[in-house]
Parts: structure tokens; sequence; C-alpha cells
């Protein structure tokens, strides 16, 4: 068995093998436009630039999450080989 250790050091493994890069759902899209439709033409690169701003910050909040759950999980991993002593 390989070790993920290293697999994950030497970027053989990545969010991307782990869970499929989607582009948002079809629901998503139907929405998106629809509401396009009934904005003015002004209002469409303010629409746009608002859900740049929020996918951006979900996408800082996710990394915080995933650093946090791999902390947790040390912290994990060493709360059992120090009981293990």
């Amino acid at each position: 068995m390989k070790s993920i250790i290293n697999e994950i050091y030497y970027g053989n493994i990545n969010g991307q093998i782990i869970l499929p890069k989607t582009m948002g759902s079809d629901k998503e899209q139907q929405l998106y436009n629809k509401l396009i439709e009934k904005l003015n033409k002004e209002d469409i690169p303010i629409l746009d630039a608002f859900l740049t701003a929020v996918m951006q910050q979900v996408s800082l909040e996710n990394c915080k999450i995933y650093k946090k759950g791999f902390i947790t999980g040390f912290m994990l991993a060493i709360d059992i080989f120090e009981e293990d002593k």
C-alpha cells in the first residue's frame, strides 16, 4: 500500500482526484439565466462581480475548513500515538 503522506507530498493526490470538478448545477444555471433576462444590461456586470466575490470568499472558507480538517486529524493522531506510550 502506498503512503498517503508521500502521495500528497509528491502531488499525486489532490482535490480534483478525490472530488470530481463541477461547474455548478443545471438548476443554478437555469436560475442565473432567468435572473439575467429580468435585469437591465447595466446590472449584469454588477451581478457577475458580486457572484465572483461570493465564490472567492467561499473558496477561501473552504480552504480554511480543509486546513482545519488536517490539523484535527494530526491532533487525533498525536493523541492516539501518545496513549500507546
